[in-house]
């Protein structure tokens, strides 16, 4: 379902750049892209002229190698923030609780419960969008986690982008803080479509799930409010066993299109059961992600340095790269 037609001139511009980026993609070989990352990866890593800043880094890197028991998709946050605890313990036990109690306004209320919105936008806006996916071109479409998660992706599209911006009072009233979009993908899966159990980056504290269009009922399953874990989470994490952990009290939710759910994904696990559909059947889910409004540089690790004034994080974030 592929139509010659952009909603509008920047859309257009969007797209002919989103090809571009997919041909470059499809062009390049594997060697290719590998050489490019290590050449990238040079620049990034500042050298380390004294014996002093090489201990920083060796502390540094032996937090990271303890920090990295998160075995779930999107935990690389909970990685960085326990390492950087850890190293501050080390190097700077004069802040480190000052540092740990600063991403408090990224922790989610306990007593919070997922919300569902029926409809979410008003007919005409919901026809714009499904007009605008069918108009997608196939070449703009990201498939690197085609085997991972049976989908195709789409990333920060220009309406998709207006269409979260118009949508962050209404969040904000109903997550009860003012929040900041922080960005969004439209999720295209096919028959072998699957979202294994997880927790989101702080980045997404709030998401705004909305099923744009399904040939079959997906339900996804939300955990209640958790704390992030310190380590490892005390109990597994597979589908079996947060299904049998009786403390997290799962609750289901099943999309309709042109419905949404309003959930934390940082503090509530959640997961689909993988679809083991038909080749034929799909499920087309966009996703809007917000944070708290100003926590910005909280959500990025390697702002931490500067916002905290500490430039002792500047190594942990060399060591991590």
């Amino acid at each position: 379902m592929i139509f010659e037609r952009s909603r509008s001139a920047g859309d257009t511009l969007w797209t002919m750049k989103a090809a571009a980026r997919g041909l470059l993609r499809k062009a390049l070989t594997p060697k290719g892209v590998a050489t490019v990352r290590s050449l990238r990866a040079g620049r990034l890593i500042p050298s380390l002229p004294n014996k002093d800043e090489r201990r920083l880094l060796e502390i540094a890197t032996e937090c990271l190698a303890a920090a990295n028991r998160f075995n779930w998709y999107d935990s690389k946050f909970l990685r960085r923030f326990e390492a950087a605890r850890r190293y501050l313990a080390i190097v700077r036990p004069d802040r480190v609780e000052g540092f740990a109690s600063a991403f408090d306004v990224l922790r989610t209320d306990p007593g919070f419960q997922t919300k569902c919105l029926e409809p979410v936008f008003d007919a005409a806006t919901f026809q714009e969008l499904i007009e605008t996916v069918h108009a997608l071109p196939r070449v703009s479409l990201q498939d690197h986690e085609a085997e991972s998660f049976g989908r195709s992706l789409i990333r920060r599209h220009p309406f998709f982008t207006r269409l979260q911006s118009s949508l962050t009072e209404r969040v904000s009233e109903l997550v009860g803080e003012a929040v900041t979009p922080a960005y969004n993908f439209l999720s295209l899966y096919g028959g072998e479509g699957r979202c294994d159990p997880h927790l989101d980056q702080p980045l997404s504290k709030w998401t705004l799930d909305i099923c744009v269009e399904q040939s079959v009922d997906w339900p996804i399953h939300f955990s209640q409010v958790v704390d992030w874990p310190t380590e490892s989470a005390a109990y597994g994490t597979t589908i079996d066993d947060l299904r049998a952990n009786p403390s997290l009290r799962f609750e289901s939710v099943v999309l309709k299109p042109h419905s949404g759910a309003i959930f934390s994904g940082s503090s509530q696990w959640h997961f689909r059961d993988p679809l083991n559909g038909s080749k034929a059947d799909y499920c087309t889910l966009l996703f809007l992600h917000y944070l708290p409004k100003g926590a910005e540089p909280l959500a990025d690790p390697d702002q931490w340095a500067k916002h905290f004034d500490l430039p002792e994080l500047k190594i942990l974030a060399a060591a991590a790269r």
